[in-house]
C-alpha cells in the first residue's frame, strides 16, 4: 500500500475521531460513553441475530412477550417523564412551541406502550370487544392491528430513522466543529446515535425493498430494530434535558 493510499485511510478515520470528541464535549459525556453509544447498538444487534441459529433461543429474545419487547416497554414508559422534563424546561425558557413539540412526544410514547401491551389486555387477560376483535388481526384491544394502521406507523418510524441517522452526520459535516444552537439541539441527535437510528432504518429498508413478506426470523427481528429506535430517543431525550439545564444552551 502507497503512502497516499494510506493517508487516504487515515484522513476519514481522523475526522470521524475529531468529530466523535466534539460531540462528546458538546452533549456532556466522556469519549468511552461515546463510543459505547456507538458501538453497543451494533454488538447488541447482532448478538441477537446470532442466536437465530438456535430457534428456541431466539424466541426469548423476539418472540411475543419476550426480552425485547418487554425492553421495549420500558424504555417507552421512561421516555415519557423525560419528555415531559424537558417540555417543562422549555416551557420556563418561554419556547412555548418546542415546549408543546415535547408534550406531543409524551403523548406518543405513552400511545405506543400502551398499544405494545395492549392496553394492559397482554398483562390482565381481559376480553377484546367484539367490534374491535372483528377488525384487529390479532383479535387484541388496540387499533395499531387494525386495516392499514402498523403498515402508516411503519413508515412514519421509518422516516424518523433515517432523518435521525443522516442529520448528526450532515450537520457535522457542514459545520465542523462548530456547536449546536437550541432548534439544532432538538432536531439534530448526538452522531453517536446514529448506529442505533441507522440499524432501525437499515432493518425497515431490507423488508420494504428485499423481503416485504419476511418469514419468522426476520419479521420478529423487528422487535430488534423498534428497541434501538426507542433506546436511541431515550439516550437522546436524556441528554438533551441535561443540555438543557446548562445556561450556555440558548
Amino acid at each position: 500500500m502507497t503512502d497516499r493510499a494510506r493517508n487516504a485511510l487515515r484522513e476519514p478515520a481522523a475526522a470521524g475521531e475529531a468529530w466523535m470528541r466534539i460531540e462528546a464535549a458538546e452533549w456532556g459525556v466522556s469519549m468511552r460513553t461515546a463510543w459505547a453509544l456507538f458501538v453497543g447498538p451494533l454488538v447488541f444487534a447482532a448478538m441477537v441475530a446470532a442466536t437465530a441459529v438456535y430457534r428456541p433461543l431466539y424466541r426469548v429474545f423476539v418472540e411475543e412477550d419476550g426480552i425485547v419487547e418487554w425492553a421495549q416497554i420500558l424504555v417507552l414508559v421512561a421516555l415519557v417523564p423525560v419528555a415531559v422534563l424537558i417540555a417543562s424546561r422549555l416551557w420556563r425558557r418561554q419556547e412555548r412551541s418546542f415546549a408543546a413539540l415535547f408534550v406531543i412526544a409524551a403523548l406518543a410514547a405513552f400511545f405506543i406502550a400502551g398499544e405494545e401491551i395492549s392496553w394492559g389486555q397482554r398483562l390482565l387477560g381481559w376480553a377484546t370487544p367484539d367490534d374491535l376483535a372483528a377488525l384487529n388481526r390479532q383479535g387484541e384491544t388496540n387499533i395499531h392491528n387494525v386495516g392499514s394502521v402498523l403498515e402508516v406507523m411503519n413508515l412514519v418510524m421509518f422516516l424518523i430513522t433515517v432523518a435521525a441517522a443522516l442529520l448528526p452526520l450532515a450537520w457535522r459535516w457542514g459545520v465542523r466543529d462548530r456547536m449546536r444552537d437550541l432548534g439544532a439541539s432538538i432536531f439534530v441527535p448526538p452522531l453517536f446515535l446514529a448506529t442505533s437510528f441507522g440499524l432501525a432504518g437499515a432493518y425497515r429498508l431490507v423488508r420494504y425493498a428485499l423481503v416485504p413478506e419476511g418469514h419468522y426470523v426476520v419479521s420478529r427481528y423487528g422487535e430488534v430494530g423498534e428497541l434501538l429506535l426507542y433506546g436511541a430517543l431515550l439516550a437522546f431525550a436524556v441528554l438533551l434535558y441535561r443540555r438543557l439545564g446548562r445556561p450556555e444552551t440558548s
